[in-house]
């Protein structure tokens, strides 16, 4: 974004102006980089993959109003858009597709089961209240499914840290492009909250190139809106509600006869989750039973339909039960295990310009998984990592068998968002040894065992 104007406004409540600074939400007291891409909180140092963290100083910094185009300038990330901000947008880690990339957003899984190919559309994703993102790079299917071939991007929102706060900045650029946010938040007792909402708007440039006759704008505006609550019931017992809801608007072009159209598509996705945590024997043992739910709904328009203006219609459902436990054998000694069920499910319809009937796809499946890890440090700077993961789908396409060991450590680390960024994340010296394993046991020929796209199980199974 060109011709940045910015301002800032923060208000915290009971609180001299003298120590209303707080340090990163990344860094803990000791100055130790904490990251949850593991399913538990892990210091950075320990984790047995190449690793990036990007913490709420490097995303201020970046003035990059939407994800995708702040993970682009991190190490091993490529992204596929259909145009400008707002359209069909896939992440890629180290050449894999972008369904092979799992995106995660405080805890929760997030994928549109109605897409092509059964991964996340990053397109309505902004940057708005999130403290730190984590882009761990290569197969983590044992904690995250078959589906993260490539890695996983795990995003953690903002918590409050005062008993009151509360702030709100607004930019402005080129192309009449506005991006405001606020926020407010606190803590009281045994209660936590916190509400973040979001609003980018800008007219675009057109998404046809001139040559081939654009001429028109083709704008983008999005809404988010966010907020969790946490309340402790007891010692070691605590409740986590947890809402996500964008709404995008795009303008896009015809690849027929007249280049620049009035078409637009819409889309809308809500997330939601409630989970209990209950720490076992002095929090030896951590536990944690969560539901959520994720709904995407697409749809394209053209007003210059007579009979039937919308053209596409998709819709996307998620259901997510989960359970799983922390256990912590012995000093450098962790086990993380759990069992998972997903229930999706999905339609699409591309409705004709007249009175004619139109097919309307369905499907559902069902995906059944368990999993146990287990991370030793027997020594300083040397991490061992093992696991196992059984992983079910039905209609019955495949089963999948995964056993993964790594040892050593490699990460990157970006503090700031500087075009330099990729130059100037670099390895730690390890010493690394990479073995990973994977079987499948398909009930019929199809090349897409193991996918968890409903689209594409649908046209295995049908």
């Amino acid at each position: 974004m060109r011709n940045i104007l910015q301002t800032t406004v923060a208000a915290l409540a009971c609180l001299p102006m003298a120590v209303q600074a707080e340090p990163l939400a990344a860094i803990d007291a000791g100055g130790v980089i904490v990251v949850s891409a593991l399913r538990t909180p892990t210091p950075v140092d320990t984790v047995a993959s190449s690793l990036t963290v990007l913490d709420k100083k490097a995303i201020d910094a970046s003035q990059a109003p939407v994800v995708s185009d702040l993970l682009v300038r991190t190490p091993g990330i490529s992204f596929t858009r259909n145009g400008g901000y707002g359209t069909a947008t896939s992440i890629r880690i180290r050449g894999a597709e972008g369904d092979q990339t799992v995106l995660v957003i405080d805890g929760v899984k997030l994928a549109d089961p109605s897409s092509t190919d059964g991964g996340y559309n990053f397109a309505t994703l902004m940057t708005g209240d999130i403290d730190q993102i984590e882009i761990l790079r290569g197969p983590q299917s044992i904690l995250w499914g078959s589906q993260a071939i490539g890695g996983v991007v795990n995003i953690v929102t903002a918590t409050p840290d005062r008993k009151l706060e509360a702030s709100a900045d607004i930019e402005a650029g080129s192309r009449d492009t506005v991006n405001a946010r606020a926020a407010v938040g606190g803590r009281s007792g045994p209660v936590h909250w916190r509400v973040a909402g979001g609003r980018f708007t800008t007219e675009g440039i057109s998404a046809i190139s001139p040559r081939f006759g654009g001429k028109e704008r083709d704008g983008y505006t999005n809404s988010t809106l966010n907020g969790r609550v946490g309340i402790a019931l007891s010692p070691g017992i605590s409740v986590d509600l947890r809402g996500y809801y964008a709404k995008g608007r795009a303008d896009i072009d015809s690849a027929g006869s007249v280049p620049d159209s009035s078409e637009y598509s819409l889309v809308e996705e809500w997330t939601s989750y409630a989970g209990l945590n209950a720490d076992l024997f002095d929090g030896a043992l951590r536990n944690r039973l969560g539901f959520s739910r994720s709904e995407t709904v697409r749809d394209n328009s053209n007003p210059l339909r007579t009979v039937r203006p919308q053209s596409f219609a998709a819709k996307g459902q998620t259901d997510r039960y989960e359970y799983q436990g922390t256990l912590g054998l012995a000093q450098g000694w962790t086990i993380v295990f759990g069992v998972e069920r997903e229930e999706q499910k999905m339609r699409s319809a591309s409705p004709p310009n007249s009175l004619a009937s139109f097919t309307t796809i369905r499907a559902s499946a069902e995906i059944d998984s368990q999993y146990a890890q287990v991370r030793i440090e027997p020594v300083v700077g040397l991490t061992l990592n093992g696991g196992f993961a059984m992983i079910v789908i039905r209609p019955l396409v495949a089963i999948w068998y995964l056993v993964a060991a790594r040892s050593g450590r490699c990460l990157t680390i970006a503090r700031s968002c500087a075009p330099a960024m990729a130059r100037a994340s670099k390895p730690l010296p390890s010493t690394s040894c990479t073995a990973n394993m994977g079987t499948a046991r398909s009930t019929r020929k199809s090349r897409a065992v193991g996918t968890q796209g409903l689209s594409s199980i649908f046209s295995t199974i049908s």
